[in-house]
């Protein structure tokens, strides 16, 4: 699935789901925020489809959080394999 500039919906179960932006990017292929209940996860993925995490956010705001195991069923969803570190 070409994710270039989009916004998609992934649904986790029937009653929960994250959204996806994907935007091109100046030192990656493209970056990828994922959003779910205020937490944000963004990800740089190269030409070879490689996933960095770049940072994460809670309601706005940068912080520390991990990567939930539900992230690499998302990513493995949109074509990039999963393992996101």
């Amino acid at each position: 699935m070409s994710m270039r500039g989009q916004r998609t919906t992934v649904e986790l179960s029937e009653n929960d789901s994250v959204e996806i932006v994907a935007t091109p990017d100046s030192e990656y292929h493209r970056r990828l925020d994922v959003e779910r209940d205020g937490y944000q996860w963004t990800f740089g993925v190269d030409s070879d489809r490689d996933v960095e995490l770049l940072r994460t956010k809670r309601n706005g705001r940068l912080a520390k959080l991990d990567v939930p195991e539900w992230m690499d069923d998302v990513l493995r969803y949109i074509g990039l394999g999963g393992g996101a570190e």
